[in-house]
């Protein structure tokens, strides 16, 4: 099972690797759009890797349930 995913993990840490990173603001209206970027970028980062397949697994886990 997949851990609650968090807003703010310092990027280059070992959280950052294995715990997943979703900020919400990156949910819109119409869209979702999150800064993926390297480390070492003048903006942090918004979502990672762990983040993209927690996002992945809810969004099949919704779909499945809705039919």
């Amino acid at each position: 099972m997949m851990p609650k995913p968090l807003a703010d993990i310092a990027p280059n840490t070992f959280e950052f690797e294995v715990l997943p990173l979703v900020k919400p603001t990156g949910f819109r209206e119409y869209d979702a759009r999150w800064w993926f970027n390297g480390i070492g970028k003048e903006k942090a980062p918004e979502l990672n890797l762990t983040g993209v397949q927690a996002l992945g697994l809810g969004m099949a886990t919704l779909f499945h349930e809705l039919g």
